[in-house]
């Protein structure tokens, strides 16, 4: 039962996170929303049995690598078009790109496969690190579950289901995550 409450929470947690705290005056600081977030964290890890020392580890890199590093301009999984120089430079920053880079053809670079690829390094390298100390195997799928919720909301939103696709998928990715973490 935690594990969902606290799943929920994540959830809640991540559109917040998306919408810069829907401009609720205290809310609306990235370090207050941090700071809820690693309080949950860690009240929920200590819980589940984790020692102070995972504890603390596993929270540094889940809000500090996994959340906290930006998704960058792969979550519209290739909807953006030809990216302009400042884009470019986004997505250079991240030292998984010269992966992606080798992975494909230059004319494939920021296109679908190429972000989809890029965001699933994204978020499978801090859930590398989260499952190193945690040691809990179900939290390896949170990049392969990220990136296939981005997907498949913005196929959604393509095929004329949904809208706000990047609102629905954050809401998506933060109980999924939260529920891996926990599990």
């Amino acid at each position: 039962m935690i594990n969902i409450l606290y799943s929920i929470w994540e959830s809640v947690w991540r559109r917040m996170f998306g919408s810069d705290g829907w401009n609720i005056p205290i809310i609306k600081y990235r370090a207050i929303q941090h700071i809820f977030n690693v309080i949950a964290t860690l009240s929920v890890l200590w819980y589940v049995g984790l020692s102070w020392w995972q504890n603390i580890a596993v929270c540094t890199f889940y809000e500090g690598f996994y959340w906290s590093w930006g998704h960058g301009p792969a979550f519209d999984v290739g909807r953006g078009g030809c990216p302009d120089e400042k884009t470019i430079k986004r997505y250079k920053e991240r030292f998984w790109n010269k992966w992606c880079e080798k992975m494909f053809p230059e004319s494939m670079w920021y296109g679908k496969t190429y972000d989809a690829f890029w965001m699933f390094f994204r978020y499978e390298i801090p859930a590398i690190l989260v499952f190193a100390f945690s040691l809990n195997c179900w939290f390896l799928l949170a990049g392969f579950a990220t990136t296939f919720v981005y997907w498949l909301c913005w196929l959604m939103c393509d095929k004329g289901k949904i809208t706000a696709p990047t609102d629905k998928a954050e809401w998506i990715v933060g109980f999924v995550s939260g529920l891996l973490l926990t599990l």
